[in-house]
């Protein structure tokens, strides 16, 4: 759903530039009603494939309604052409985080940590909300540029439709943090501007109100655990305090420093902030002390306060200051906030865990190897292994075969190998006794004239 105007003109000024490109304020002559227009870098405007994804991603937000969201109305131009890409929506009235941070920096601001708390627990749940929509749909490009702070410390969220067209730039993590200011988790193949994306950069956007200034390009992701250090509660007149135990924890897995414990999507991190700030209790003001140039506050439960103060009057506990997270356990970054018992039993239950993990192990390698001794070793150590077989004096003097052949005569040793053999004793044959040989008396000779 588009909505159609007619030759919208152009006020002058550029309101906001960052990475994505310029902000013009422009007025409807239909209307009346003064938007904002984002004309994207040439890097966008120049692919066609971003101005697709732009395209469907912003028709299947076009009906997305949410009081902490500018409301988007269109797409206009053409990838390549002259004048670009803009997308059209809604001008909501304040400053942008991004200056509100730049003027903390410079002192033209003061705040507390209430203004940090009601912040951030409108970021997590107007994220949470459009998480809702669906798994795949994701702001993406969260950011101080891309949020504005409206004068009684509300916050509306800009440009949440660019997420799809900026994966298909193909930009490594880095590249995407110094030249789009959109941070990335560290993880295997190409950066994913997912709902896991956006809970990354609802913590790098609580970091920057901790320490009241934007990220440079070295900080992320290089220095975040040291910059945790640096993290303070703000508070105007007493000085910096230490972030609470809790609210440091929370902010420990939304940054997803351990990949075991971090949030996927703003869904759980709304669920574990509620748990993290449950146990403060007592009323107090949501202080931002503002310069003069940040527009009125409107009537109603806000109020117009002494100094340029804008006050908005809610719920919110007392800081709790019994504990820190920073130094008691910087160099492990524990995120549970269970008691130290049972801390311990978990630790018992996993070394337990690791221990019968080691005996079933052991258990099957002692199986095996006695199947494999009791299967293969008489085979192979049939070759190695030898037998001697003794032929006494009873059976002196035959003939020892041994699987037909002749070893010999008893009585001797023979050495065999191990296994089955045919043997067989063969008596030595005994030559017969010779005689002379008797004459019979013949005919003739007793008829000779001698014997007459």
């Amino acid at each position: 759903m588009e909505h159609a105007s007619a030759a919208p003109r152009t006020l002058p000024q550029v309101s906001f530039r960052d990475g994505l490109g310029e902000r013009t304020s422009i007025v409807e002559s239909t209307s009346g009603d003064t938007l904002e227009a984002l004309r994207l870098c040439q890097a966008l405007s120049a692919n066609f494939a971003v101005e697709r994804a732009l395209r469907e991603r912003v028709g299947r937000l076009i009906e997305f309604r949410h009081n902490h969201y500018a409301r988007i109305w269109r797409v206009e131009g053409e990838a390549g052409s002259p004048a670009g890409l803009s997308l059209v929506s809604e001008r909501p009235q304040g400053m942008r985080l991004a200056e509100m941070l730049e003027g903390i920096e410079r002192g033209q601001f003061s705040y507390d940590f209430q203004v940090v708390r009601s912040l951030v627990e409108q970021l997590v749940s107007a994220i949470a909300s459009l998480h809702l929509v669906g798994h795949d749909v994701a702001h993406g490009t969260l950011g101080p540029e891309r949020l504005i702070v409206t004068p009684h410390a509300g916050l509306v969220i800009v440009e949440h439709v660019l997420g799809p067209s900026l994966e298909h730039l193909e930009l490594t993590r880095t590249r995407l943090w110094q030249d789009y200011r959109v941070a990335i988790p560290v993880a295997a193949g190409m950066p994913r501007l997912d709902q896991r994306t956006d809970t990354l950069q609802i913590g790098v956007v609580t970091l920057a109100l901790l320490l009241g200034r934007r990220l440079s390009d070295d900080d992320f992701p290089a220095r975040v655990r040291d910059l945790l250090d640096e993290a303070c509660q703000p508070a105007p007149g007493t000085g910096r305090q230490p972030v609470s135990r809790a609210f440091g924890a929370w902010l420990v897995r939304t940054l997803q420093l351990d990949v075991r414990h971090s949030f996927q999507s703003a869904i759980e991190a709304r669920s574990a902030l509620d748990a993290a700030l449950r146990d403060d209790a007592g009323p107090a003001a949501v202080r931002l002390v503002t310069a003069p140039s940040l527009p009125q506050a409107a009537t109603g439960p806000v109020a117009r306060g002494a100094a340029g103060e804008f006050v908005h009057q809610e719920e919110v506990g007392a800081r709790d200051e019994a504990a820190t997270f920073w130094g008691l356990e910087r160099t492990r970054f524990r995120t549970s906030r269970a008691p130290v018992l049972r801390r311990a039993g978990r630790a018992v239950r996993h070394l337990l865990l690791r221990a019968a993990a080691v005996l079933v192990a052991v258990t099957a390698v002692l199986g095996l190897s006695y199947f494999v001794i009791d299967r293969y070793a008489p085979t192979l150590l049939g070759d190695h292994q030898s037998t001697v077989l003794t032929f006494g004096s009873q059976y002196a003097g035959t003939e020892v075969v041994i699987d037909g052949r002749a070893r010999g005569r008893a009585p001797i040793e023979v050495s065999v190998t191990s296994g089955p053999h045919t043997v067989e004793l063969r008596p030595v044959a005994r030559p017969k006794t010779s005689q002379a040989p008797t004459a019979a008396p013949s005919a003739s000779a007793a008829n000779s004239p001698a014997q007459k």
